[in-house]
């Protein structure tokens, strides 16, 4: 009978160190298993078109000759200080400026341009165009939408002014007045949760035509510009 006792003494012992084994390794596991994994780091190469909106892959953008419409757009509505995200800056200025209107004027005005006399050699100097062969001109749809049109097409030759307003030296159109011009990109642009966005750009053309000037005489230094409310997609 001692021999029996002996041998289960020593089976329990034997079961309880395994028992004890088991469970030292299952904590181990448990342990591991749920502590927090080695971060892995990945670069992903993102691409600026990642960015860009429907219809600006069809846009010119040879730096060379100065018609990168990409980078024009895109500083007009994002530059930090003079761009339309940019509440107090020039740009929005004149915007509110040709809307409103002034003496003689008081309907104001539904488009703002480079070419214009007043504004044309601060915007120009602003975004670039002076070293560029580029030409805009944003038309106010709406408080919450523009239309955005670039060109790279030569305008012609603005004419001139006396003291009095009147015409003294005929402006020079490069393609004659009520004529086709293209191209001409169309970029249409809304304000999106508060911040102006770029949405989509087709290529196309407008009828050749006078700026209309900040003054009474809309076309009294006769600026060669186009008609945007003529613009149709396509070509002619």
């Amino acid at each position: 009978m001692s021999n029996i006792k002996g041998i289960l003494l020593k089976s329990s012992l034997i079961l309880l160190i395994f028992c004890i084994m088991l469970t030292g390794g299952a904590y181990s596991v448990w342990y591991y298993s749920t502590a927090p994994a080695d971060p892995q780091y990945h670069q992903v190469p993102i691409e600026i078109g990642d960015f860009l909106w429907d219809g600006s892959g069809d846009l010119p953008t040879d730096d060379i000759v100065g018609e990168n419409h990409v980078s024009l757009i895109d500083n007009i509505i994002n530059h930090p200080e003079h761009g339309l995200n940019a509440s107090n800056s020039y740009l929005n200025k004149q915007i509110d400026n040709r809307k409103d209107g002034g003496i003689g004027w008081r309907d104001g005005r539904d488009t703002l341009g480079s070419m214009a006399v007043t504004q044309s050699s601060e915007l120009n100097e602003i975004f670039g165009l002076s070293a560029s062969s580029l030409h805009f001109l944003i038309q106010f749809v709406g408080n919450n939408e523009y239309y955005l049109f670039t060109t790279g097409v030569y305008l012609g030759e603005r004419g001139a002014v006396g003291i009095f307003g009147n015409n003294t030296q005929s402006g020079k159109p490069a393609t004659p007045l009520g004529q086709p011009i293209h191209p001409i990109y169309k970029t249409v642009v809304q304000k999106i949760d508060g911040k102006w966005t770029a949405v989509s750009t087709v290529e196309g053309y407008a009828l050749s035509d006078w700026y209309d000037e900040s003054r009474s005489s809309a076309n009294a230094t006769q600026i060669p510009s186009f008609d945007p409310h003529t613009f149709t997609e396509g070509k002619p």
